[in-house]
């Protein structure tokens, strides 16, 4: 169970709320802790001193509580967005702003899917109601400083390289 992530399923947090199976207070205590981004080992190591061990977990998955999700290999700090996106030379930027509206549509999209992932969804969003060239500045100005505070300066750099000559 070492790499495993859990997430808690529908089950779970209804019991979290109704407290209907009137789990051991280890038990409740994991189950609060399961989130869908620490592994199995940092969840135990982190309540260790509460007595939590690997088989308070298996006790959780078997009551249908928890369950395994996948989780993508987190990406290289180092890794620029897509190479695509940053061949874009000034000539070839469109001059018509309908053709510049379109082209910054699909370099965002591209840039929140391949770096977001499940928070991706709240970004799409914001991106569909873009209809100017403002709207595009202010979600550019948001997704460079998310690619900031998750630590991929190079990526925010890259992006902003490569949406900066659209944006004049």
């Amino acid at each position: 169970m070492d790499g495993v992530v859990f997430a808690k399923t529908v089950f779970g947090v209804d019991e979290l709320q109704q407290r209907q199976m009137r789990l051991h207070p280890r038990l409740r205590t994991l189950l609060v802790m399961v989130d869908g981004k620490q592994t199995a080992s940092q969840l135990v190591k982190t309540l260790s001193a509460a007595g939590v061990t690997e088989e308070h977990l298996q006790q959780l998955q078997d009551a249908g509580l928890i369950q395994p999700v996948q989780v993508p290999p987190p990406a290289p700090v180092s890794k620029p967005v897509s190479a695509s996106l940053l061949t874009v030379l000034p000539d070839e930027v469109p001059k018509d702003e309908s053709s510049r509206l379109m082209s910054l549509y699909r370099i965002y999209g591209e840039v929140i899917r391949e770096s977001f992932g499940s928070r991706a969804n709240a970004y799409l969003k914001k991106l569909d109601k873009a209809a100017r060239i403002g709207d595009y500045i202010a979600l550019g100005n948001e997704i460079i400083t998310a690619l900031n505070q998750s630590m991929r300066v190079e990526q925010a750099v890259a992006f902003k390289t490569c949406v900066k000559p659209y944006l004049r």
